[in-house]
């Protein structure tokens, strides 16, 4: 099994609220890398991380997962781009 690595360059980081959905997603990645979406109760967490993302879920997976509880999103507060050089 080939083991699960999120890097980013911390010289180009995320801004606004993409920074926000990727610390989202690697709490996702993690859940899963221990296997927690084997477990109903895991499988909640994913889903209910999955809702706060980008535009939540779609339809599709509403009808399936109607009890899902957006968690909170991670605010940022960047207020200033960095120098791309």
């Amino acid at each position: 099994m080939v083991p699960i690595r999120i890097q980013i360059n911390d010289k180009q980081m995320l801004q606004s609220q993409k920074a926000a959905d990727f610390i989202l997603f690697t709490r996702i990645v993690k859940l899963i890398k221990n296997k927690m979406h084997l477990t109903e109760e895991g499988l909640l967490q994913i889903i209910n991380l999955r809702a706060s993302i980008n535009l939540g879920l779609s339809n599709l997976k509403n009808s399936k997962f109607p009890n899902y509880k957006p968690v909170a999103r991670p605010v940022n507060n960047t207020t200033k781009i960095p120098d791309p050089n």
